[in-house]
């Protein structure tokens, strides 16, 4: 009985005395680099951008200026093509374009209160997204990315 006393004890120590179990928390000492690990999806390190823009210092600057440059190609290809309504038309649509890890721009499908009326404008504004020159494409992480953002184009007659 004593012997299974004394084993006791000392398997009681060995555990007790064992470092396994301290819960401290264990300090860095090392002059390691500590790597962002969690990424945001829904941003990127810099929106797709055409040339002309790259030498505005900020993201934003530099992606408002892409959109304009975007906006008077659109506008410019709408000017080309004759749209006749009989009736008045004040309608705002929201183009949706696809920006690919290419640098290609795609227009998606378009969002807009009198769908019906719209028919021959589709047909015009995707003529006109095919005819959008290429487009340096959103960087995350130092890879390209694809990206969609909305534009809205104003309508009125």
């Amino acid at each position: 009985m004593p012997k299974n006393i004394l084993l006791c004890i000392v398997l009681l120590c060995s555990i007790l005395s064992c470092t396994y179990f301290d819960t401290k928390p264990i300090k860095n000492t090392s002059t390691e680099k500590v790597i962002d690990t969690i990424i945001d999806l829904k941003q990127v390190d810099s929106y797709p951008m055409y040339g002309e823009c790259s030498g505005l210092e900020s993201k934003d600057a530099q992606w408002e200026c892409s959109q304009k440059i975007l906006m008077n190609y659109i506008r410019d290809c709408m000017e080309g093509f004759q749209y006749v309504s009989s009736q008045n038309m004040n309608d705002t649509i929201i183009i949706q374009l696809h920006v690919s890890k290419k640098g290609k721009v795609y227009l998606l499908p378009l969002a807009s209160k009198n769908s019906k009326k719209l028919g021959q404008i589709k047909r015009m504004l995707l003529q006109c997204a095919d005819s959008i020159p290429l487009i340096q494409p959103a960087i995350k992480r130092a890879i390209p990315v694809s990206s969609t953002f909305t534009l809205p184009i104003i309508i009125k007659n």
